[in-house]
C-alpha cells in the first residue's frame, strides 16, 4: 500500500504547512508532503529517511533545490544524491519552489521559497528526527543560487512566516551556482540593482558564513563567479572549498562519472564537519585517463574588431607555416545570454577571416567552426546555411563566402524550434527552456497559439532546417549517453537525441556525420578524435 503525507493547512492557503505524519510516522523510506502554500501553488517536499530512522533521532539533514534558470526544472532532480546521503544516515529532502514558466515569478520568490523550505525543516525538526542546527542547503545552478541565499543573504523572506525560526542553512554544498547578479543576470529581474545585490551571495559573505563546498566544470562560464567567491572567502578567513572538473561544462555533475565523483567529494566534506561518519561508500565509475591541459599561448591578434557591434571582436592565433593554413573558429556557448542573440555577427566573422587570408596566411577554403551548446548550434547553422556572400557589396568583407569546410560541435542543439523539441522529448518541459524563451521573446506555454512570425523565426534559426546535400561533414559529440534520462531541462537541452535526429537526415543525404554519445560511436567502431576529424576534412596528414 502506498502511503503519503497530507498537509494540514489553515483556511488562508498561505504560509508553511505542518507535516502530515505528526500522528503517523512514515513506514516507507521516502515520503512527500506539502511544506508551503502560496497564491500560485502548493509546494511539495520529498523526504528520504535513512534505514532505522525514528522520530526521536537528531540526524543531520540536507535539502536539494533543482536547477533551471529560475524558470524551469522539477523536484525529480537530485534523486540519486538524496538517496545516497539517506543511505549514509542523513535525512535528505528535495524541495519544489515556484518558477517563472509555471507560476510567473522572479528569482526573488525562488529565494523566498528556499528560505521557507529550510525554515520548515527546522520548525519540524522534532517530527522529522533531525538536528535543527545541522541543516545543509544544496542544489544546482539556479537551485544552488537559492540554496546559497538561505545561508548568506539577509532578508528576502516570505510574508506571514515566523521569522523567529531561522531560515539559515548551516552548511552549503553548491553545484555550479550563480553567486552574483552582474549585468547579464540583472536582466532576469528587470535590471533591479537593489534586488540584484540583495540576492548576490558573494556580496554578503562574512567570516562567520557557513562552510561552503563549490563544484564547477572548468568550461563553465560561471566558474569565474566561484573564483570570486573563493577569493572573498580567503580574504575573510571563511571556510570554502572549490572542486573543479577539467574540461567539463555547466551541469557536468548530472552525469557519470562526475555525479559519483562530486557526491564522494561532498561526502568527504560533510564527514569533515561531523555530519557523516566513515569514508564514502559510493562506487565511482572508471573514467578515461585525462592528460593535463596545456595553458594556451597568447593570441597573435587580440580583440580584433570585425563588425559594427561592440562585441564583434575576435582573437586570432596564427600558425607558423610557410603555406596558408586552415582555421578553426571557436564560438562560445552561454544559452544566448552571454552573447549576441543573432548569428549574423558570426557570419561576418567568417567573412572577415577570409578577407584577412593574405595578411594572416589563411587558406580561405579550409575554415571550420566549433563550439559547445549555443556555440554548437551557431556552428551548425553556419555549416548548413546558404552562402550569404554579396559580390556586389560596397563592403569588401561582405563579398566573402560564409561557407565552412566542416564543423565539430559539443552538446549542441540541432533545432531551436520548440515544436521540434517538444516532439523530441514528449511530456517534458525541455522546449520551455529559459534560453529559448529569451531567444524568441515568446511565451512557450502558449506554443500552439503564437503569431505566424514566431513560427517562421523558429524555423529560420534551426540548423537542421537548412541542411542540403551540398553541406559539409559534421562531428557531433555529447557528454550524455543516448539513453540518458531527462530529469531536468539542462540534461534535455544537451541530449544526444538532437544529434541523432540530425545524423539520420545527413545519412539520408549522404553527408558524412559522426555521432558520439558518452564516448560511444553511434553505429559502432572507434570514436574519431576531433583533431583527426578536422585533419581529415582539412586534407591534412595525420
Amino acid at each position: 500500500m502506498r502511503c503519503c503525507w497530507v498537509a494540514i493547512v489553515a483556511p488562508v492557503l498561505l504560509g508553511l504547512a505542518e507535516p502530515g505524519f505528526a500522528q503517523d510516522p512514515p513506514q516507507a523510506n521516502v515520503k512527500t508532503t506539502t511544506y508551503k502554500k502560496t497564491k500560485q501553488a502548493a509546494l511539495d517536499m520529498v523526504v528520504h529517511f535513512p534505514s532505522g530512522w525514528k522520530e526521536s533521532d537528531r540526524r543531520p539533514a540536507i535539502v536539494f533545490f533543482f536547477g533551471g534558470g529560475w524558470e524551469n526544472g522539477t523536484i525529480n532532480a537530485f534523486e540519486p544524491q538524496a538517496t545516497y546521503l539517506a543511505g549514509r544516515g542523513m535525512v535528505a529532502a528535495r524541495a519544489d519552489y515556484r518558477v517563472k514558466s509555471r507560476q510567473g515569478v522572479t528569482p526573488k520568490e525562488c529565494v523566498e521559497d528556499a528560505k521557507s523550505a529550510v525554515r520548515w525543516l527546522r520548525q519540524n525538526a522534532s517530527m522529522l528526527g533531525i538536528d535543527p542546527e545541522r541543516i545543509v542547503a544544496s542544489g544546482g545552478s539556479a537551485g544552488a543560487h537559492i540554496a546559497a541565499c538561505t545561508a548568506v543573504t539577509p532578508g528576502v523572506e516570505s510574508e506571514g512566516e515566523d521569522t523567529k525560526v531561522s531560515s539559515k542553512a548551516n552548511v552549503l554544498v553548491l553545484f555550479n551556482p550563480v553567486l552574483r547578479f552582474g549585468p547579464q543576470m540583472l536582466q532576469r529581474i528587470g535590471n533591479d540593482e537593489v534586488l540584484g545585490r540583495a540576492i548576490s551571495p558573494t556580496l554578503h559573505l562574512t567570516k562567520d558564513s557557513p562552510p561552503t563546498l563549490l563544484f564547477y566544470g572548468t568550461d563553465d562560464w560561471l566558474l569565474r563567479q566561484g573564483e570570486e567567491f573563493m577569493q572573498r572567502s580567503k580574504e575573510l578567513g571563511h571556510r570554502a572549498e572549490l572542486f573543479t572538473a577539467p574540461g567539463e561544462p555547466h551541469g557536468f555533475f548530472n552525469r557519470p562519472p562526475w555525479r559519483e565523483k562530486t557526491l564522494a567529494r561532498a561526502d568527504e566534506f560533510l564527514e569533515s564537519l561531523g555530519y557523516l561518519k566513515g569514508k564514502p561508500t559510493i562506487n565511482v565509475p572508471d573514467s578515461p585517463q585525462q592528460t593535463p591541459r596545456q595553458q594556451p599561448s597568447p593570441p597573435t591578434q587580440r580583440d580584433v574588431k570585425n563588425g559594427p557591434h561592440a562585441r564583434n571582436v575576435l582573437d586570432f592565433w596564427q600558425a607558423k607555416s610557410g603555406r596558408p593554413t586552415p582555421v578553426l573558429v571557436s564560438i562560445h556557448g552561454g544559452g544566448f545570454l552571454a552573447g549576441d542573440k543573432s548569428v549574423a555577427p558570426q557570419l561576418r566573422a567568417i567573412q572577415f577571416l577570409r578577407s584577412k587570408a593574405k595578411d594572416w596566411n589563411i587558406d580561405p577554403k579550409r575554415i571550420a567552426a566549433t563550439g559547445g551548446s549555443a556555440g554548437a548550434g551557431i556552428s551548425l547553422w553556419l555549416a548548413f546555411h546558404d552562402d550569404t556572400a554579396d559580390p556586389k557589396s560596397d563592403d569588401p568583407v561582405l563579398r566573402e563566402s560564409t561557407r565552412l569546410a566542416c564543423a565539430v560541435v559539443f552538446d549542441g542543439q540541432t533545432s531551436y524550434d520548440p515544436r521540434f523539441i517538444r516532439k523530441l522529448f514528449p511530456d517534458k518541459d525541455v522546449y520551455k527552456h529559459g534560453a529559448l524563451r529569451r531567444l524568441f521573446d515568446a511565451d512557450l506555454n502558449k506554443l500552439d497559439d503564437l503569431p505566424p512570425a514566431k513560427y517562421r523565426l523558429f524555423e529560420e534559426v534551426s540548423p537542421i532546417n537548412h541542411l542540403t546535400k551540398d553541406d559539409p561533414p559534421v562531428l557531433l559529440v555529447y557528454n550524455s549517453p543516448m539513453d540518458a534520462e531527462v530529469t531536468n531541462v539542462g540534461i534535455g537541452i544537451h541530449h544526444p537525441l538532437f544529434g541523432k535526429a540530425l545524423k539520420e537526415k545527413m545519412d539520408e543525404l549522404g553527408i558524412p556525420c559522426e555521432l558520439i554519445a558518452r564516448n560511444k560511436r553511434i553505429g559502432g567502431g572507434t570514436p574519431p578524435r576531433p583533431v583527426d576529424f578536422l585533419k581529415k576534412y582539412f586534407g591534412m596528414s595525420k
